[in-house]
């Protein structure tokens, strides 16, 4: 062999050689850099893990700080509920107070006999249904009967007419009271002989203004009374009776109340 192809040789294998180590080389590089990468990702992955557990920890805290102050919030609104609802009840008791609320009133009769015991007399007596006083009451009792008696046609008007005189005296009782309390009853002014009638009663208060039916039979000897009381709508808010009557009387009581009208459309006349 001549010279020029032992160089090409030697060159060749050296070159063989090196490519030899070069793989070798850089798979030891390649070993190690994976050996850092796998270390820094489980240093990584505790750090993380140690991260997670103080965002958890912290997380907890506040959770149960949130709950803290959320209970101490209920705590408070409920305070709050409560103090507007006893100011509620108390405004609400103060304003009852001042109007009588909801309370209503009712006159009964009271009959007693007459010194020679031939005929009965009553009285009208007034009392109220309420938790509160009843205030700036004013009666006007109607003998029905007689102001029905009293009614007379016009042609210049379709309203049957009453004259002045004979309207005040189918008005019995004209009574006014600045109050009256639950316990108290007020006796009105003016003593009635007890018969078969029926009367009509119109009563204002402060809280309302009120129409009560009372209807007298006499059966038997025996004077018995029942009475209706409504608000101005219509609303039945009474209806009582003469105490241990049969159903018999308490059925005409029933139909001699309901013959009284609520509205009596009348025009008054010299």
């Amino acid at each position: 062999m001549n010279t020029i192809t032992i160089v090409a040789l030697v060159l060749i294998f050296g070159g063989g050689i090196g490519a030899i180590l070069l793989t070798v080389g850089q798979s030891i590089s390649s070993s190690k850099d994976k050996s850092d990468i796998i270390n820094t990702t489980k240093q990584e992955n505790i750090a993380l893990k140690n991260d997670i557990k103080e965002l958890r920890k912290e997380r907890n805290e506040l959770n149960n700080e949130l709950v803290k102050r959320d209970n101490k919030l209920q705590k408070r609104n409920d305070k709050i509920i409560e103090l507007s609802q006893r100011l509620s009840d108390k405004s609400e008791y103060i304003q009852n107070y001042l109007t009588g609320g909801n309370g209503y009133p009712v006159v009964d009769i009271e009959k007693f006999a007459t010194d020679n015991y031939n005929e009965n007399k009553g009285l009208f007596k007034l009392r109220i249904v309420s938790k509160f006083p009843i205030y700036n009451l004013t009666i006007n009792v109607y003998d029905y009967d007689m102001l029905l008696n009293s009614f007379h046609e016009k042609p210049f008007t379709k309203n049957p007419v009453v004259t002045l005189t004979d309207f005040n005296k189918a008005k019995i009782i004209a009574f006014k009271l600045d109050e009256l309390t639950p316990i108290q009853t007020q006796y009105l002014d003016k003593k009635i002989k007890l018969g078969s009638a029926r009367f009509y009663i119109q009563i204002r208060a402060r809280n309302n203004v009120y129409i009560e039916k009372i209807a007298t039979i006499i059966y038997d000897n025996t004077i018995y009374f029942g009475y209706q009381v409504f608000i101005l709508d219509g609303k039945l808010m009474e209806q009582g009776f003469t105490n241990n009557i049969s159903e018999e009387i308490q059925a005409k009581l029933i139909r001699k109340l309901n013959s009284i009208s609520m509205k009596n459309n009348f025009d008054l006349a010299e």
